[in-house]
């Protein structure tokens, strides 16, 4: 049995570790595994082909701690408590997952053969409460404890007692939370229609209404929104029809007091209109292609051109002439907003206020992080300020790319030489090189002898280092933390601020889970681990992995050696034999 990586952000085996006590740590031994104590004093003997760590959790439905740990036997998984005492028995083919919110653990079992694929729900204790053939997709539980799910693609409702309420017997899963409970009544799809049923799987209103997602609702205060021939309606309890709207709604800005929607008609493809919260009736006469709400204004559509409102006075900010969707960003608490017409741009502000007029083919920089900006016109770039006053003419034939906040531009020269230019123009490095890559707050420059130096953001050398053509240079493959860099074809770490933190004379690098400041690195075969300073383990082990586990606040890395594997701790002792 299976279940969908969207289960992660509620369950998780990495919990939070309490501290009541101290935790085993685990230990291999003799191909078997066991857990010890920071001395490496047996707490249980090894005995089992695998295991996790232990995890301490606390049981949100019963405030109790829990404290437990998977164990492999005979290729099937199980939990132990700290006194391995079995809790689940070894018969599941996956780890179990623990939900502590509802203090249950779930696992899941493989066979070859489809029929053979089953998932389970288990207490605290051990006991399977839930059990179902078949792949079980779901988000979990809700916070009344209720779950819509799917088993094969067919859809019903559990509760964390383990209940089905609702069989699964509907049609379409989707991520999307298309389906409801509310007031005891479930909706559910059948025959591609739309209806209720009681938590005895009776059918309270009948399957005769459209699946659309959008005009579909859970029972509040005696009343559900759904949706026939297209027209969205509002039905009682017994499925009569109480009221049709006049207008679809889309979104509502009880804040604002307005409203978005679309006519109330058989075609979905109706006119956008804004409604007056209180009244329900139009708050602007005219109707657009779309209308949506950010940034304090109402950004609308018409005939493929673009406009911004006021929210406040509804009262046009940007005519609906722009070519393309408006840009926004803050500056001094107010946004203020890019916009382009007949191909051209400029930037005004919430107000209305006009900071650039649309004049210029490219506009680069903003506003919010410094008072110039660089703009292009008549195939030249200028730098101007907040007033629109030309401040110098830049020598470029293109600006590549900004950084660093947009404050820093690699620029290219009619050569096709690249350099770096801060949005005031002032030249940072010079267009003379054969590339320029950015990387946290320096740049690496590439020379025309094929080899690379750093260079700061204001314009200085950092160090001698002189560092090869190399591929892997910025987010790939040490994250954004760290650059891997080579010099004479051996391996290297940078920071993000130019500091060579790991020397360039490794084979290969590796980052570690739960650390910005630990690597393997690789010599002559071997493995050892280190920090930005020293080497803590030196090369010994023939393989590792990147996966480590905090015990008692302390990290534990996994690792192999001669067709041995175990866990070794930061101090380099290993809790293997």
């Amino acid at each position: 049995m299976l279940f969908r990586i969207s289960l992660l952000p509620f369950f998780t085996l990495l919990c939070l570790q309490l501290q009541a006590q101290e935790l085993p740590i685990p230990y291999h031994q003799n191909t078997k595994w066991g857990f010890v104590d920071t001395q490496k004093n047996i707490l249980i003997s090894p005995q089992y082909d695998e295991v996790y760590p232990f995890l301490q959790d606390t049981n949100r439905q019963t405030g109790k701690v829990e404290a437990f740990a998977n164990i492999k036997l005979n290729e099937k998984w199980g939990i132990i408590n700290l006194q391995n005492k079995v809790i689940i028995p070894p018969q599941y083919s996956q780890p179990l997952v623990w939900d502590a919110q509802n203090g249950l653990f779930y696992a899941s079992n493989f066979g070859d053969e489809a029929e053979d694929t089953y998932f389970f729900i288990l207490n605290s204790a051990g006991k399977e409460i839930f059990q179902c053939a078949g792949y079980l997709d779901w988000r979990g539980f809700d916070e009344e404890g209720i779950a819509y799910a799917s088993v094969d693609d067919k859809v019903g409702f559990i509760n964390r007692e383990g209940t089905i309420l609702v069989p699964f017997e509907y049609e379409h899963w989707s991520p999307v939370t298309e389906y409801c409970h509310g007031e005891g009544l479930f909706g559910v799809l059948k025959n591609d229609k739309f209806g209720f049923v009681n938590a005895q799987n009776e059918v309270v209103i009948p399957f005769m209404f459209d699946h659309i997602p959008e005009f579909m609702g859970c029972f509040q205060g005696g009343k559900a929104k759904v949706s026939l021939d297209g027209l969205v309606l509002i039905i009682d309890k017994e499925g009569k029809i109480i009221e049709t709207p006049t207008y679809k709604s889309i979104l509502d800005l009880d804040t604002l007091g307005y409203s978005i929607a679309i006519e109330n008609t058989p075609s979905f493809y109706s006119d956008f209109v804004l409604l007056d919260s209180k009244t329900g009736k139009k708050a602007l006469d005219t109707s657009f292609d779309y209308l949506y709400y950010e940034a304090g204004l109402f950004s609308v559509i018409k005939n493929e051109k673009h406009g911004l409102l006021s929210a406040a006075s509804l009262e046009y900010i940007q005519e609906i002439t722009s070519d393309g969707y408006p840009m926004h960003y803050q500056r001094n608490g107010e946004f203020l907003w890019q916009v382009r017409e007949n191909g051209l741009s400029g930037i005004i502000s919430s107000q209305g206020k006009v900071l650039l007029p649309k004049q210029y083919a490219e506009i680069h920089g903003r506003f919010s992080q410094s008072d110039y900006v660089i703009v292009k016109s008549e195939k030249s770039y200028f730098v101007v300020n907040t007033k629109n006053k030309v401040i110098k003419k830049l020598p470029f034939k293109n600006i590549l790319s900004n950084y660093l906040s947009n404050q820093y531009f690699v620029t290219e020269n009619q050569e096709g030489l690249q350099g770096v230019t801060r949005c005031d123009g002032k030249e940072i490095i010079p267009t003379s090189y054969q590339r320029v890559t950015p990387f946290g707050e320096v740049f690496f420059v590439l020379k025309s002898d094929n080899t690379q130096t750093l260079i700061d953001n204001k314009g200085k050398r950092i160090g001698k280092d002189v560092l090869d053509n190399y591929k892997f240079v910025g987010y790939y493959p040490l994250g954004n933390l760290h650059a891997e860099v080579s010099q004479g074809g051996k391996l290297g770490v940078l920071d993000p601020k130019g500091k060579l933190i790991v020397p360039c004379k490794y084979d290969k690098i590796m980052t570690i889970a739960n650390s910005d400041k630990l690597f393997w690195v690789q010599e002559n075969g071997l493995f050892g681990l280190r920090d930005c300073e020293k080497m803590i383990i030196s090369p010994r082990y023939t393989e590792v992995t990147d996966s480590s586990q905090e015990i008692n606040k302390e990290l534990y890395l996994l690792i192999g050696s001669e067709g041995k594997r175990g866990y070794i701790d930061l101090q380099g002792n290993e809790f293997f034999e």
